[in-house]
């Protein structure tokens, strides 16, 4: 039997609001928050570190 068209949008609009549950949702491991706060100090220090070199790099 065939589904009309207003059954099928619902069933799309369902499936596209349904929430996710808990077991589904990715986690912030340990792991990776100490390599995105490794990453970001390096990346802070990189700015920091390059100021006082700022104009013998624009001579160039």
């Amino acid at each position: 039997m065939l589904k009309a068209a207003s059954d099928v949008q619902m069933e799309n609009y369902k499936s596209m609001t349904q929430t996710t549950t808990a077991a589904q949702k990715p986690e912030l491991t340990r792991l990776t928050l100490w390599l995105m706060t490794v990453a970001s100090g390096i990346v802070v220090a990189n700015i920091y570190y390059n100021q006082p070199l700022l104009v013998e790099i624009a001579r160039t």
